[in-house]
């Protein structure tokens, strides 16, 4: 609808959660993102809560999408810890279920700030 009415807004992002079992889906994943017609496909690492041992095997074994790095001394941490973050007000989260909440690493909507069920979006991000 946004390039049909020659707008810039809504942009909207298809995000991808690269882990081992479907990193092999990237390029599928490029392919449907121009199908469906979305501004941008965002390819995202994903956090993973025992990395040291990664008991599922999910950590990917590309590196570029990985948030860990495996040494002969084990598997770290790449980035660095912050207790802030940036992203808080400018790139809300859309739960699987309707649920809001301000940060992508809120990932079981525990701040939640609404439920698309029960009002708009609008609606909920004005009231913050």
């Amino acid at each position: 609808m946004e390039k049909e009415l020659k707008s810039t807004k809504p942009f909207v992002v298809f995000q991808f959660l690269v882990v081992q079992p479907n990193e092999h889906q990237i390029e599928d994943v490029k392919k449907l993102g121009k199908e469906i017609g979305v501004d941008d496909v965002w390819f995202k690492t994903a956090q993973i809560y025992d990395y040291e041992n990664d008991p599922n095997n999910l950590i990917p074994t590309r590196e570029e999408y990985s948030r860990y790095k495996k040494t002969p001394q084990g598997t770290r941490f790449k980035g660095k810890m912050q207790n802030q973050c940036w992203r808080l007000w400018h790139d809300p989260v859309i739960t699987w279920d309707g649920l809001v909440a301000p940060c992508c690493f809120d990932k079981d909507a525990q701040y939640r700030m609404g439920n698309l069920r029960n009002e708009s979006f609008r609606d909920i991000w004005k009231k913050w």
